[in-house]
């Protein structure tokens, strides 16, 4: 079990992994509804549903609204995909070193890879605004959207929490 600082609770240190949990769950907005890996390379329809290209050969309409596809790609939701990716990869990695004995030398890394997954979480942040202001007309789309944002916000007060 990983030491935590003299006279601070860490809500990750005493609950488990909460910002990997959180990730992942924000990772599940992302999913493909047919296939249900996180989408890579997307094709959304006329009303902004994406699904990946793979599924797309399999399926002539969209299983969510049923609209015909148009060819179009969102570029935005491609870099939600890749930075949930790179915090993904930064959380296992600050696992492992608050797992080592030599915890205690390690903290002042960790605050800095707390203060690069803010930056992350935060650009995360400012892509789902972009992409639920040009394309989403539709109530389910903004309910997934607004439910990364919360992750992502529980994220940022998680950092923030173990900083202190």
């Amino acid at each position: 079990m990983p030491r935590k600082r003299k006279g601070k609770k860490s809500t990750i240190c005493s609950e488990g992994p909460v910002v990997p949990k959180l990730v992942t769950e924000a990772e599940k907005s992302a999913e493909c509804p047919l296939c249900l890996d996180t989408i890579k390379n997307n094709v959304q329809c006329r009303m902004g549903h994406l699904i990946c290209v793979n599924c797309r050969s399999k399926v002539a309409k969209c299983p969510i609204c049923r609209d015909p596809y148009d060819g179009t790609k969102c570029f935005a939701f491609d870099e939600v995909a890749e930075k949930l990716d790179s915090v993904k990869i930064l959380l296992k990695d600050l696992d492992k070193l608050l797992e080592a004995p030599h915890t205690d030398k390690v903290i002042k890394i960790t605050e800095s890879q707390f203060d690069r997954m803010t930056e992350f979480i935060k650009f995360l942040m400012d892509t789902l605004e972009e992409v639920q202001s040009e394309r989403v007309r539709n109530v389910w789309d903004r309910v997934q959207l607004n439910q990364m944002r919360f992750y992502m916000n529980y994220m940022l007060f998680l950092i923030k929490d173990v900083k202190k």
